[in-house]
């Protein structure tokens, strides 16, 4: 490793955390927040079939926060509560929900999470992998079907996600 990139990573140890919260009370804030969005803002700010995906914004920064074992946990409980909601595909959602807070968590430990907006990268990465683990599920046996879901609506959910939660995370952080 060069001298430069010696120095790079040291300066990054030390940087301080973009995305932590220095009051456990403002992240709970935000938690509640995004609760009361799923059920009281989605479906009221969907634009057709894309709405934003609070529960997914949770898992992310609590991913982030906690680590591995505790996003999957909340991955897999906030996805049961989604497929409760719906009469088809019982577990999916649980399925990619466990599977991102897993990676996610694990990611943060390899992430240096100083760079500006890289919470809303990461939300819309999640939304991508989520719809794909989805769409996948869903709708494997129909190319078409696929294609509709994937391509057209699960990148502009995966975009609203990250522009929502970006803004919600900014107005609640210190």
């Amino acid at each position: 490793m060069s001298a430069w990139g010696a120095a790079r990573v040291a300066s990054l140890r030390g940087a301080p955390d973009q995305l932590s919260f220095h009051s456990g009370a403002r992240f709970a804030l935000l938690l509640v927040l995004f609760l009361l969005g799923h059920l009281l803002l989605a479906p009221r700010i969907a634009i057709g079939a894309v709405a934003p995906d609070f529960y997914l914004m949770a898992l992310v920064y609590s991913a982030l926060r906690w680590g591995p074992l505790w996003g999957s946990a909340l991955g897999f409980v906030l996805g049961l509560n989604v497929d409760a909601m719906r009469l088809d595909h019982f577990g999916m959602h649980a399925l990619a929900f466990t599977m991102a807070g897993f990676g996610l968590g694990k990611m943060k430990q390899s992430l240096y999470l100083d760079l500006p907006f890289l919470d809303v990268i990461l939300l819309a990465g999640a939304g991508l992998f989520t719809g794909l683990v989805t769409a996948l599920l869903a709708y494997g046996g129909s190319f078409e079907l696929f294609e509709q879901r994937f391509f057209y609506e699960v990148p502009l959910a995966a975009l609203y996600t990250a522009a929502v939660g970006g803004l919600l995370f900014r107005a609640v952080k210190d």
